[in-house]
Parts: structure tokens; C-alpha cells; sequence
């Protein structure tokens, strides 16, 4: 049996013991402040999968690849890769934040990293920053590189990935002219699925 967390405004109102085949209802707010179920229902082995409760990694028998079971102790989704326990994720990845000034190259900044390596962006021209990954082995198809656009001074950021190389463009949104001196502590982050 697993516990199924229900939440309001990211708060833990209650937590609910469930099992696999049992379903959680989507309840509607209803004029007069009250709930009416409605025909939505999700399968607490879609939010779950057909984890098993344990308390942690070592005590779960025998794991091989696809193994997830559901942590007691740490109230998490934890999977086996075949080599080791991780948060029960479909993709590693990188999350940080970025800054470039003057003609320099830009650094980062990292608060997270499942990826094993650091990123080294390259300024090529004024306003385009790329990062090499053709070395990384990263399926490009399985990639998402999202980073903030702050829009904050009349620009846009735009990031793509083609060809091996992660490109972030700056850009005045007006004119469109290409821009240094724009990624300013700029949140980033980098996907590669599984």
C-alpha cells in the first residue's frame, strides 16, 4: 500500500493510504463552496506505477533495471537504473544560471546536476553563445534546453539545439539586432531523457 498525497496550493492537505488498483477522484468546487466528484478519475498506479513501499534503497530485494519502489522515509518515488537508486525520473539533467558581459564568454552557475558535466558556453559573435555537446553521446532527439527570458529591457532570448550545439541568441525584440551584456543571473536548464 502506498500513501497518496492530495494537495491544495502545493500544501499536503491529507494523505490518503491507496493501493495500486484503487482510483483517486477529481472533485469540482460547486457554487456554495462545496465539491462534486466528477467522471475524471486518475489510477493510483499511473501516479505510482507499481511501486512498493519500502523505507530505503537497501532494503528493496533483488532490484534490477525499471525497479521503482516508493520511499516511506523520505516520502519519494525512488528507480533503479541498473547501476544505482535516483529520484524516479524519465531524464537526467542540469538546472543553473548563466551570465555574459562585455565580449567575454558566459559562466554558469549550477544547483543541480544529474548530467555529470559542466556546461562552457563560447561567445561567437555578439549576442550568440553556443555549446558544444557533438562529445556528450546525448541522443539530440531525447534534448530540451529551456532558459528564462526575463524580457525585462525590451529583448528576447531565444535557445535552440541543432547540430550538436546548443546556441543562446540575445536580441534588442524591437530592432532585433543582436545584443552582449543581456544574461544577467539567467535561469537554464538542460533535459536529456532516457
Amino acid at each position: 500500500m502506498a500513501a497518496v498525497d492530495v494537495k491544495l496550493n502545493d500544501k499536503t492537505e491529507l494523505t490518503l493510504p491507496a493501493n495500486a488498483n484503487d482510483y483517486i477522484y477529481i472533485l469540482r468546487q460547486v457554487a456554495g463552496g462545496g465539491f462534486q466528484i466528477t467522471d475524471y478519475k486518475i489510477k493510483v498506479r499511473n501516479l505510482i506505477g507499481d511501486a512498493l513501499p519500502f523505507t530505503d534503497d537497501l532494503s528493496v530485494p533483488n532490484p534490477t533495471e525499471g525497479t521503482q519502489y516508493y520511499n516511506t522515509t523520505s516520502k519519494t518515488l525512488r528507480y533503479y537504473d541498473g547501476f544505482s537508486w535516483s529520484e524516479n525520473a524519465p531524464y537526467r539533467a542540469i538546472v543553473g544560471r548563466i551570465n555574459q558581459s562585455g565580449t567575454n564568454n558566459p559562466t554558469t552557475s549550477i544547483g543541480y546536476n544529474r548530467l555529470g558535466v559542466t556546461p562552457a558556453f563560447t561567445r561567437t559573435t555578439t549576442g550568440t553563445y553556443d555549446w558544444d555537446i557533438t562529445g556528450e553521446g546525448w541522443d539530440l532527439d531525447k534534448l530540451i534546453f529551456n532558459i528564462e527570458n526575463t524580457g525585462s529591457e525590451a529583448f528576447s532570448i531565444r535557445a535552440n539545439s541543432s547540430g550538436g550545439i546548443i546556441r543562446i541568441t540575445t536580441m534588442n525584440a524591437t530592432s532585433g539586432v543582436k545584443i552582449d551584456d543581456r544574461l544577467i543571473d539567467v535561469a537554464f536548464e538542460l533535459k536529456v531523457y532516457n
